[in-house]
């Protein structure tokens, strides 16, 4: 196992989340999210079984078919971008791209998959990069996912040939169709800058386009599949029934390499999965762990600083009230009165003891009365 997974962070708060899907969260009522898989789930995936693979989600987004997955038996690692990478926006001469980088809400939807995550408890794996770079240290896994991801990317068969690399078995890819069913291995480019619309979607590619990609990445064999989804866009009154499609390929030729060092995990994962599977699940309750500690310290250093802004403050307060009192006119006739008194009878002097004494006598006459 390697460092490349993030540590599980902590969300205290569902409105610090944006859900591209359409999720159940123990504890809340339904959340909506755009698209709602939850009835066709199995569809969107190929009726491909997962159970007991190693399953790579690119794009996971809030999380939701990584968690179905993992409820499936899977051992998955979600694989997405942070809020500080950026997405490949298409970049129209005229238009502030960074404004529209920050309207994705990538953060957002990064805080909805770790509220899921705590509330479903999940062992999910989660890594954060460029899907052009998918990071060799994850190892080799069985099944990689492509959820509705390659519309959106500027060059989607560099993106394929990051992940399916490390895929040894299957890969499964969902997308839109083109609008006028064409069965050619083509690609419409999206983009209309007469319009400046849309801007984060590059293409709409043909089930037998992609057919064609994995085909050269070794994956020969594969079968196309349609189905309906509802995509709901947040809308509880919304729930639009839209066609698309899934690719499941299957490893013909090839294999994937395993990085230099990663060898004895390699064997581990092809002897004994579920040994390698309960291994990866350790790594990352245990960087859960790590991350729950470093939240509480961080915690208890927030709680400090503020203790201590609060004694200053208090401080600050009292010498300030100490100054006021010394300024005013009564202390001040005080003071006048106290030093002739100190210096015609000084306190540890036999010259004071005659007023020690009255101040006794006035004071057990006060108690007796």
């Amino acid at each position: 196992m390697s460092g490349i997974y993030a540590t599980p962070k902590t969300v205290s708060t569902i409105d610090d989340c944006v859900f591209y899907h359409t999720m159940e969260i123990p504890g809340y009522d339904t959340i909506l999210g755009q698209w709602d898989l939850r009835q066709g789930a199995d569809k969107y995936l190929g009726g491909v079984d997962v159970k007991g693979k190693r399953v790579l989600d690119i794009g996971t987004a809030s999380g939701f078919l990584s968690f179905y997955m993992e409820s499936q038996g899977a051992d998955v690692i979600a694989f997405d971008l942070s809020e500080d990478q950026s997405w490949d926006v298409v970049p129209y001469a005229e238009h502030d791209h960074q404004q529209r980088r920050l309207a994705l809400q990538i953060g957002k939807i990064n805080n909805a998959f770790w509220f899921a995550h705590h509330a479903y408890k999940s062992k999910v794996g989660m890594v954060y990069g460029s899907v052009y770079e998918i990071p060799s240290e994850i190892g080799v896994v069985d099944i990689s996912n492509f959820g509705s991801v390659l519309l959106h990317l500027r060059d989607p068969f560099r993106a394929l040939e990051s992940a399916l690399k490390l895929t040894r078995e299957t890969v499964i890819i969902t997308d839109v169709p083109l609008p006028n069913n064409n069965s050619e291995p083509c690609m419409y480019f999206q983009p209309d800058f007469t319009k400046g619309e849309p801007w984060e979607m590059w293409w709409t590619l043909s089930p037998e386009l992609i057919q064609r990609f994995i085909g050269v990445l070794g994956f020969e064999s594969s079968e196309i599949k349609f189905h309906e989804q509802t995509y709901q866009r947040c809308d509880p009154e919304r729930h639009d029934r839209v066609r698309l499609y899934t690719v499941v390929g299957q490893r013909t030729k090839g294999a994937p390499s395993v990085r230099p060092g990663m060898e004895f995990e390699q064997s581990l994962a092809e002897k004994e999965p579920e040994r390698y599977a309960a291994l990866a699940k350790w790594e990352t309750a245990l960087a859960e762990q790590e991350g729950t500690l470093r939240h509480a310290r961080r915690q208890a250093e927030i709680v400090q600083q503020s203790a201590r802004r609060q004694v200053e403050i208090v401080q600050q307060s009292a010498r300030r009230q100490v100054e006021i009192i010394q300024q005013s006119l009564g202390y001040r006739l005080l003071e006048a009165y106290r030093r002739p008194v100190r210096w015609l009878f000084p306190p540890d002097s036999r010259r004071g003891l005659p007023y020690r004494l009255l101040v006794r006598a006035v004071r057990m006459i006060l108690r007796v009365r």
